[in-house]
């Protein structure tokens, strides 16, 4: 099956380490289109020369896509060209227009996004194939996670964050266990193999390519222990309507204008929805919520040297901040009892309190006062001080 994901919105990989100015090569659309791999597929031996380093933007076209593999997915492909749609950081303002936004997260890191699972946002699958699983959904993100880097090369050896919010943040627990996929060549951890299952490659500036992080928001990791907590979580104070009208989000993308600049595939232009429920109830029809359990590969992940940052809004109801604490508090690792030890304690961004936050041996929990299920969007300076210390390995 083919599916292209759009590289917008939904999961977000970000490189830290970023100087100003700089961003992901090519900024700040790709396609990528995905065909299932042969589980009989023989094994393929790294080889750095295969590959054709694409160090700058100029050696892309603007006006047509370049076609990018990677030996280990050999049923895998990256379309990529150049694009300038999102050279300045900015934010939505309006149905019709955008305007500079100051809180961007691609200050200190060089971001993109992905539509996942296929079927939401601009991704889509031809010959009307689908995705109803996570476990599947994240074998697309490794395909374009492994291309990437290993075309993209100046980005390698550079930390590397998995950030998603909601139900996203299972697609990168999955992508990141150790059983998910073999790779038989050393490299950047690429989403889906764990630390230890690399042999060591070190850059010539010394830096071990590898994943970072995961930074977790408002997430679904644990759902009985969520569930369980929105009778606690109810009986808080009522939030606060928001600043921007989040529709404008989707009236905006709609564009035509915005669709060709960004680069969209014709077969899939047209009214962008915010929402798929076709989506939605495919997963919820094959139990995905329930049979898939997000907290036990984040256990695997803190036994294995990867930071983990959970952050919710403090007024989410759904994915509340109640559940998620509790879940951290229960993960069964070895540093749990470090990490249970620790109070939970004030943070502050210029001088104000900013929220709640535990942290110990790897593993961080903070809240971000009067933020909801969208805590970036909600509360974007507080968000934005919390991913900087993040990327710097600061306390919060």
């Amino acid at each position: 099956m083919t599916h292209t994901l759009a590289a917008l919105l939904a999961l977000t990989v970000a490189v830290s380490g970023a100087v100003s100015g700089e961003y992901p090569s090519p900024p700040p659309w790709s396609v990528l289109s995905v065909q299932e791999s042969n589980p009989t597929t023989p094994y393929t031996e790294y080889n750095a020369e295969l590959f054709t380093p694409v160090e700058e933007l100029g050696a892309l076209s603007a006006s047509e896509f370049t076609t990018l593999s990677h030996p280990a997915f050999p049923h895998h492909s990256a379309r990529v060209k150049q694009s300038h749609f999102c050279d300045e950081s900015v934010r939505i303002n309006g149905p019709n227009a955008t305007v500079p936004f100051e809180y961007s997260w691609t200050e200190h890191a060089n971001v993109f996004f992905i539509d996942q699972p296929v079927g939401v946002g601009f991704s889509y699958a031809e010959y009307g194939e689908s995705v109803d699983n996570t476990i599947d959904a994240s074998k697309d993100i490794a395909g374009f996670i492994a291309i990437f880097f290993e075309r993209f090369t100046r980005f390698k050896g550079r930390p590397l964050h998995l950030a998603g919010k909601s139900y996203a943040v299972r697609l990168f627990g999955a992508c990141t266990s150790a059983n998910q996929l073999k790779m038989g060549f050393p490299g950047p951890l690429l989403a889906c193999i764990c630390v230890r299952d690399i042999r060591p490659e070190r850059t010539a500036g010394g830096a071990r390519d590898g994943l970072s992080s995961v930074m977790i928001g408002n997430g679904a990791t644990e759902w009985m222990s969520l569930i369980l907590s929105w009778y606690d979580a109810r009986c808080a104070d009522p939030i606060f309507p928001p600043v921007d009208d989040i529709a404008d989000v989707q009236r905006y993308l709609r564009l035509p204008d915005v669709q060709a600049a960004i680069g969209v595939d014709p077969a899939v232009r047209g009214n962008f929805s915010i929402t798929s429920w076709r989506v939605n109830l495919a997963f919820i029809a094959g139990l995905d919520l329930y049979s898939y359990r997000a907290d036990h590969y984040l256990a695997a992940l803190l036994e294995r040297g990867v930071r983990v940052l959970v952050y919710v809004g403090s007024n989410d109801w759904v994915a509340n901040w109640i559940g998620n604490d509790r879940m951290t508090r229960s993960l069964e690792w070895t540093g749990n009892g470090a990490f249970r030890a620790q109070p939970l304690w004030v943070w502050f961004v210029d001088g104000e309190a900013a929220g709640l936050t535990r942290s110990g041996s790897g593993l961080t929990f903070a809240t971000i006062a009067d933020a909801g299920h969208l805590a970036p969007y909600d509360q974007p300076v507080r968000s934005l001080a919390l991913a900087n210390r993040w990327f710097a390995r600061e306390e919060l």
